[in-house]
């Protein structure tokens, strides 16, 4: 029996008996290492697009392919005739122009052919391109102002 109270003792005693306070820590951490996020497995793509333009760019600025200053008809200029040219051009694979073909007259015979004598001579271009990359034939439209 005294074992008994003995133990009711030890239970209720608030001193440094080892018998009395257990000693409980927690069991240790690993430390959290984040995994990595997965990655998709690789999937091999289409080749992306051709970006070349599929249209031939002017190089240089077009509003320099006609010299108001020393391309005005002599007729033309006496006469003070004026309008607009608008034009369509063939540009070949190598960025010259090989055909140029007035889609809308100015009015005046001598204007029309001083834009397409002018814009054959002076403009140059970066070629068209078809969907495999190659250069090609394309086409380039806009206007001329004759203005004195």
């Amino acid at each position: 029996m005294l074992e008994f109270i003995y133990f009711l003792a030890a239970a209720s005693s608030t001193g440094n008996d080892p018998h009395t306070h257990a000693q409980f820590s927690p069991p240790p951490r690993s430390p959290i290492i984040p995994t990595p996020p997965r990655r998709p497995a690789y999937v091999p793509t289409k080749p992306l697009p051709n970006k070349r333009p599929a249209f031939p760019i002017p190089r240089g600025n077009p509003g320099n392919w006609i010299q108001l200053a020393i391309d005005y008809p002599p007729a033309a200029r006496a006469a003070r005739r004026q309008g607009t040219t608008a034009f369509e051009l063939t540009v070949d694979r190598n960025g010259r122009v090989v055909q140029c073909k007035i889609t809308s007259s100015s009015g005046w015979a001598d204007l029309d052919d001083a834009t397409c004598a002018n814009i054959t001579r002076r403009a140059r271009f970066l070629p068209a391109f078809d969907a495999s990359g190659n250069a090609t034939t394309g086409k380039y439209s806009n206007r001329a102002r004759w203005q004195l």
